[in-house]
Order: structure tokens, then sequence, then C-alpha cells
């Protein structure tokens, strides 16, 4: 999606090609990316935080989080999908929308479930794999408590 800053030829056994978008792992692919949905974005309304570039917002009632190709949107209904259609329209995306207690989303491998008095954050499934390789390397894993109060040996 992103142009190029400079554009940038290759060669293949089967000729020469000059490439005008960004090639995913290119070195400045990533940056390229978020300075092409940033700019998308800012033409709609959002502003960017300068401590945090990557927190921007929209009219003071949605809110986003970028990461990558990731994009994590809060607020009402009506504006969430506002800017989600906004975004259909030049780019391929998929989404879900968490309104009511127990629906859930994923952000960067975690997953989110709404609950009544907030948010559940629960790990991907990162955890798992690195015992699943410990376990082949090393043996079983001891599950073993941990010395703390009753409520931290629910969790």
């Amino acid at each position: 999606m992103a142009n190029q800053e400079e554009p940038v030829q290759i060669r293949t056994k089967n000729g020469r090609y000059k490439v005008n978008k960004n090639l995913p792992d290119q070195r400045l692919a990533a940056k390229a990316w978020y300075d092409y949905l940033v700019s998308f974005l800012k033409k709609r309304g959002v502003e960017f935080s300068k401590e945090n570039p990557c927190l921007g917002r929209r009219a003071g009632k949605l809110f986003l989080l970028l990461r990558v190709d990731d994009i994590m949107i809060c607020g009402c209904k009506d504006g969430v999908q506002k800017l989600i259609a906004e975004l259909k329209k030049e780019f391929v995306i998929s989404y879900k929308i968490a309104q009511f207690p127990g629906d859930e989303f994923e952000f960067q491998k975690r997953t989110y479930r709404l609950c009544d008095d907030g948010m559940d954050i629960m790990p991907g499934r990162f955890a798992e794999t690195m015992i699943k390789l410990f376990e082949e390397k090393y043996g079983p894993v001891k599950c073993q408590q941990v010395p703390c109060g009753d409520e931290g040996q629910e969790i």
C-alpha cells in the first residue's frame, strides 16, 4: 500500500522490475506503512499524540491504538462504525466489534473480553507454545503454588 521513498529496481530470473510499493520485510516498509496509515487517518480527523504517536483520537469521542497493521478502536458505536466504513473504502480489513459483556476480540495476540466491571485481558497462545517447547527439551514442567493470597492462586 505504501509507496517506496525512491523506486527500487529488482532483478529476477524473469527480468528486471521497478517496484513502486514497499514489500513485506523491506527495511523501511514498516515506517512507510505507518506514515501512509497515519496520513490516511489524519485526513479523516484523527489527531495523534506527540508523546506516543501510536495513540490517536477523533473529536474527543473516538480513540485508537496503532500497532503495525493492527488498530484497536474504542468509542461510541456510531463513531467506530463510521471509521470502519472509511477504512473499508481504502483497505481490505477484518474487524470485530465488542459491545456487550462477554464479547471478545483479539489484538496483538491477546484476547480481550468485556466484563460488567471492565475488561479481561488473556494472554495469547505464546505461553502454551513456550511450555511445550520447554517440555520437549527438558521434560515436564512442575506445577507449583506461588506464595501469595488466595485471590492470586485463583488467577
